[in-house]
């Protein structure tokens, strides 16, 4: 047995070489330290099977107390009338989509509708426009040549005749009363 506790005195030997008493003090920390963890760990270890009981208990009382308060037949009927709900407002959606689609493209018909109106006002406009000097110019010849200058303001049929140079002919033809061809004539 010598050579065991000549082998023991020698490892301590060796280790009192080797290691230092500081080095010493900061191993045996650092298992203090190690051993602090651990048993922080057990400890929320436990925390937490405690909490993870807690709600499981909280689970089996919800779902026990979340038991349905109506009757299966009644439950059916429930279910029943919310799919007929759900089909009629699915046809009420298509119906509505439907619709949408035939005002779109009624809006779109009316909106080509409109631009082919515009374009045609525009090109009355630029007729009406070049023409106003030649309408202006006839009326300036007929007014010359027949000596009559109508009042277009009035409703009736009203104006001057200037037979001569001096004299002045007012006339006036009531619409209501006077017959057309009378009134041509």
């Amino acid at each position: 047995m010598s050579s065991i506790s000549e082998a023991h005195t020698l490892i301590e030997e060796t280790n009192k070489l080797y290691l230092k008493t500081e080095d010493l003090k900061y191993i045996d920390k650092i298992r203090e330290i190690h051993e602090s963890i651990l048993q922080t760990h057990a400890k929320k270890q436990q925390e937490l099977r405690s909490i993870i009981k807690d709600l499981t208990l909280r689970v089996k009382r919800a779902e026990a107390s979340a038991t349905r308060s109506s009757s299966s037949q009644e439950h059916q009927a429930h279910m029943h009338k919310l799919e007929d709900d759900k089909s009629s407002t699915q046809s009420a959606i298509a119906s509505l989509e439907t619709e949408q689609q035939a005002v779109r493209q009624y809006l779109t018909l009316a909106s080509l509708e409109l631009k082919h109106i515009d374009e045609k006002n525009d090109s009355v406009q630029r007729r009406k426009v070049s023409g106003l000097p030649h309408a202006e110019a006839d009326l300036q010849l007929y007014r010359n040549l027949t000596g009559i200058e109508w009042d277009y303001q009035s409703n009736n049929v009203k104006g001057f005749i200037m037979s001569q140079p001096n004299e002045v002919k007012k006339f006036e033809l009531d619409t209501n009363t006077t017959e057309k061809f009378d009134i041509t004539n």
